[in-house]
């Protein structure tokens, strides 16, 4: 088709025709351009045949802008576009702010398992990203535990522009236990949000303590700790010798051994949230 100087866009009924009715070439240009270019982003090939390409447009890369591949590091989560032969195509970045985000939902498998605190950062494929912001647990910690993200494992992540500074990205729950692979890790946090903790502390003093001091500390607070004999030999033999729990707070147990001749091996437990 030849490319015209000017077009009028006219309804037929308003004499003369208005001035703002009048579009250059290069405006209608832009706009088949633009049109074709969402139809091949979003992995079609144009076809004269087919009607409906614009709105499958709109529907794959609004899917597009939300399922993600993670081309991160550890503990650094990068969430770029699904590209290529394996889904949906983007070619341009989708957002250059965070403004844009609030409320989003981005769904991705995870590339690498966490060893701690997280960010997550919003991209484009072969491009710049815009900037990693913190990953939340949706009690409002920031304190991730190991394992709680395993590599090759899917995940959902909702970017709250009130959270931090700058707005930060949220964990939303899987509904399975967190971490899912037990590492030799101290604590586990169940779906309803209660966490476990459990240990050994070795050589408790005769009618004497030892603190214990979490690994990582319960967000709000610690609301029950036992403690019994490691060893079954090591058990009560009169019935007056015990051990037990005091001075609970958040962060560390005191475990008690009373009555015992020799220094003794505890296994203790403790739950919050």
């Amino acid at each position: 088709m030849d490319n015209i100087s000017a077009k009028t866009q006219y309804d037929g009924t308003t004499t003369p025709v208005p001035a703002t009715s009048v579009h250059t070439a290069d405006e209608l240009n832009d706009r088949i351009v633009e049109q074709e270019g969402s139809v091949t982003d979003s992995g079609q090939s144009l076809d004269v045949l087919d009607a409906g390409q614009q709105s499958k447009a709109m529907f794959a890369n609004g899917v597009a802008a939300q399922s993600m591949l993670d081309s991160g590091g550890v503990n650094s989560v990068v969430l770029t576009p699904i590209t290529g032969a394996s889904g949906l195509r983007v070619a341009t970045p989708l957002v250059k702010t965070y403004a844009l985000l609030n409320g989003a939902i981005f769904s991705f498998k995870a590339n690498n398992t966490n060893t701690g605190n997280m960010t997550v950062n919003v991209g484009q494929t072969g491009g710049a990203v815009i900037g990693a912001q913190p990953l939340f647990l949706e009690d409002g910690s920031t304190n991730i535990p190991v394992g709680m993200v395993v590599a090759d494992r899917y995940y959902e992540v909702r970017y709250d522009s009130s959270l931090d500074v700058d707005g930060a990205f949220v964990l939303l729950s899987s509904g399975v236990y967190v971490p899912e692979v037990y590492t030799g890790q101290q604590s586990v946090t169940l779906p309803n949000g209660m966490i476990m903790k459990f240990g050994k502390v070795t050589n408790v003093p005769t009618s004497s303590y030892k603190i214990v001091t979490f690994s990582d500390a319960f967000p709000n607070a610690c609301i029950s700790a036992i403690a019994n004999f490691g060893e079954r030999g090591q058990s009560a033999q009169d019935g007056a010798d015990d051990c037990g729990t005091s001075s609970v707070t958040s962060s560390s147990i005191r475990v008690w051994s009373y009555g015992i001749s020799t220094s003794i091996d505890c296994y203790w437990q403790a739950f919050g949230w």
